[in-house]
């Protein structure tokens, strides 16, 4: 559901000659992780000590606040124009439908309910989707999740999802959302050394940007 920010585009959030604070939200929603990334990004640039705050309070040390920083999710991607009156008339009226329990979710996490759209989509991973796969159903709880600052609970939905794939015949990629939202909730969970064994072989693929190349390593200095 979201899109990533590259390396430069987080560095280019800093202003490295203004105050350290977080940037203003645009028309679109940014997640929360977007205000940390900045201000890890913001510490980094200037030397300024401490950790930027955790969701859960704990803090992260200054390599995990880089690696946070290359990892963090981009504004909504497509964010969708169904209403939340209109995906719950839907849902009352097929409530054995996946994806129309998906769709709620994704309008009530749009309109800022995100216990709602956590229910809804927990309820859209019990039953069979038809549209859907199920790795987009669990990711998009995982991120769901996150955003409540269950992080817990974000990781093992992101594991599932990626244990779904590959959907079809797509395979892992290491810029791909799955791949993104999974590493990222092994360095919030304080596992750097497992987001940087499950990203590595994916960065070393010969298809692989440089961007990721940058993260693995960004994720190296973080499991030391």
């Amino acid at each position: 559901m979201y899109a990533y920010l590259g390396r430069s585009d987080v560095l280019d959030m800093v202003d490295a000659t203004a105050p350290c604070r977080p940037p203003m939200l645009s028309r679109h929603r940014f997640r929360s992780l977007i205000r940390l990334a900045a201000a890890a990004a913001c510490s980094i640039a200037l030397g300024a000590p401490g950790h930027a705050a955790a969701p859960d309070g704990a803090g992260y040390s200054p390599a995990e606040q880089a690696a946070l920083a290359l990892l963090a999710p981009g504004e909504i991607a497509n964010p969708t124009e169904v209403s939340v009156a209109d995906a719950q008339a839907v849902v009352e009226t097929n409530p054995r439908d996946a994806d129309a329990w998906h769709q709620l979710g994704e309008s009530l996490q749009v309109a800022g309910d995100l216990q709602g759209a956590v229910e809804a989509y927990r309820k859209a991973t019990r039953l069979p989707p038809e549209d859907i796969g199920r790795a987009y159903l669990h990711r998009d709880l995982a991120e769901a999740l996150e955003q409540t600052g269950d992080l817990e609970g974000a990781l093992a939905a992101a594991r599932v999802s990626v244990r779904t794939w590959p959907v079809s015949s797509q395979e892992l990629f290491c810029m791909g959302a799955e791949v993104m939202l999974l590493t990222r909730l092994l360095v919030e969970n304080h596992d750097a050394k497992g987001a940087a064994a499950f990203f590595r072989p994916l960065a070393e693929a010969a298809d692989a940007p440089q961007d990721c190349r940058t993260i693995a390593e960004a994720l190296r200095a973080a499991a030391q």
